[in-house]
């Protein structure tokens, strides 16, 4: 049989029974209390209810077989318990918060049936006949979302119950009336140096609201950025001066620390093309994500950049804040030589260039890969450069100036950036160790462009500065 069914014909026994008379008062020693409410933020709220079903003067034939909550308002019952049984009569009881009208009713609809004959030991009766005078009571606790503006003890037939319009809805023992109830929303988690918004509602008083934050503001929404985890209150005012309070943490989360890794260095025309960029992240609030401004999302990513790039790691934590970092591979181009296969090296402020199967032999003699003036190994490096040309740019004539370390000769050579060479007149110099030597060059026949002069000597120290000639 159906609940509503079932509802109709326990109702139209009711009136064959009773007939119009009032002779059974069916709301005789019910009545339905609130024990307890207690609210567990993120907009839930927790009730501890008493429900007493009396027998009426008589007693009520049958009892309640049907019987449940109607909870008032924007809300809905999350957690309740699945069965309750009469205390009086053993009947079980089980819930149901979604068949009958919807998700803001309970209902409880007898399901045993411990004694025997049709409607024997429902709620307050038993063996189908007149209960005693009184009544017998059943304490238990629920969890809505949202907060309810009342609630409603609702049922079948007698007993203490009934579905309006009979039985005892609407009579004050079976309401429970909260009021004008202020929320202020659920609990905020927000990153550090970011802003959230809070959202306050009023319900069950008479429109209009008006709102007060403690921090001042005076509209339902309320834009924060706090930066440590504070509670803010919201106090609603009704039409009428009513008020009601409510509170919502919000919760700072500091960012986790982003790390790139250390800089890294690629020497162009030796060693490898791509380096492994190796990303973490510190703080309290794992699992991270990883981001790089390649689009890779792993902590660690391979690159091969062709010139000095700087990378951007982002990490995002569990709650979503960022933090970046920044890493950057400096490609150093170290290919030398007319056709740019060989490789420089430098020791002690001297750079030669050489073929790349010689340069393992050199890096355990001491040198390392690069010119020295660019700086590649701070420690062994010179931070100067031993060649100048001046005036650069130049049009017309440009002197070269450069220290050979010991009595030698040396070619000056000139390459434009393609790798074509172009003759020079007198290009071979005898020269002292140690003295700086003077060279005049004439460019009036070049080209405007870049240039890159080579000046190597007999004992192989290759000096190299670039020139620009202009028109």
């Amino acid at each position: 049989m159906s609940v509503m069914k079932k509802i109709n014909a326990l109702i139209i026994i009711v009136l064959m029974v009773f007939g119009f008379t009032n002779t059974v008062q069916a709301c005789d020693n019910s009545s339905f209390s609130l024990l307890n409410m207690t609210d567990l933020g993120g907009g839930q709220y927790e009730f501890t209810v008493e429900f007493c079903a009396g027998g009426g003067i008589g007693g009520a034939e049958n009892g309640t077989g049907t019987w449940g909550i109607n909870a008032v308002g924007a809300t809905s019952f999350d957690v309740y318990p699945s069965t309750l049984t009469s205390p009086q009569t053993g009947a079980v009881y089980g819930a149901d918060a979604s068949f009958y009208y919807g998700s803001s009713y309970l209902v409880y609809d007898m399901i045993s049936y411990p004694g025997t004959g049709f409607g024997a030991d429902w709620w307050t009766t038993t063996a189908g006949g007149w209960g005693a005078a009184g009544s017998y009571c059943v304490q238990f606790t629920f969890v809505t979302t949202g907060m309810p503006t009342q609630l409603i003890m609702m049922g079948a037939e007698g007993a203490g119950v009934g579905v309006a319009p009979y039985g005892c809805n609407g009579l004050p023992e079976m309401e429970i009336n909260f009021g004008m109830v202020a929320d202020a929303g659920p609990s905020v988690n927000v990153c550090l140096g970011s802003s959230t918004t809070l959202t306050a509602t009023g319900t069950g008083g008479t429109a209009p609201y008006s709102y007060l934050w403690s921090n001042g503001a005076t509209t339902a929404t309320n834009t924060v950025s706090p930066t440590a985890n504070i509670t803010y209150t919201v106090t609603v005012t009704d039409a009428l001066g009513n008020t009601d309070t409510d509170d919502v943490p919000v919760y700072v989360n500091t960012p986790a620390v982003a790390n790139a890794g250390v800089d890294k260095t690629i020497t162009k025309g030796y060693g490898p093309s791509c380096v492994t960029l190796y990303g973490s992240a510190t703080g309290m609030s794992a699992p991270y994500t990883y981001s790089w401004s390649t689009g890779g999302t792993g902590s660690n990513i391979t690159v091969c950049p062709a010139t000095t790039t700087t990378y951007t790691l982002t990490v995002s934590d569990y709650y979503g804040c960022t933090s970046t970092d920044n890493v950057t591979v400096t490609v150093k181009d170290v290919r030398c030589g007319p056709m740019l296969n060989k490789v420089y090296v430098c020791k002690n402020g001297t750079t030669k260039c050489i073929t790349t199967g010689q340069v393992p032999s050199h890096l355990l003699s001491g040198w390392v890969v690069g010119a020295c003036w660019m700086k590649l190994d701070e420690f062994v490096a010179e931070s100067e450069n031993p060649i100048a040309i001046f005036p650069n740019p130049a049009s017309q004539n440009a002197e070269i100036v450069f220290v050979m370390e010991e009595d030698a000769t040396a070619e000056i050579e000139i390459y434009n950036l393609s790798g074509q060479k172009y003759p020079l007149q007198n290009n071979m110099i005898n020269g002292m160790g140690g003295q700086e030597i003077t060279h005049e060059i004439n460019v009036n026949e070049l080209p405007a462009g870049i240039y890159q002069v080579f000046v190597t000597t007999s004992y192989g120290q290759v000096l190299t500065e670039k020139l620009a000639v202009v028109r």
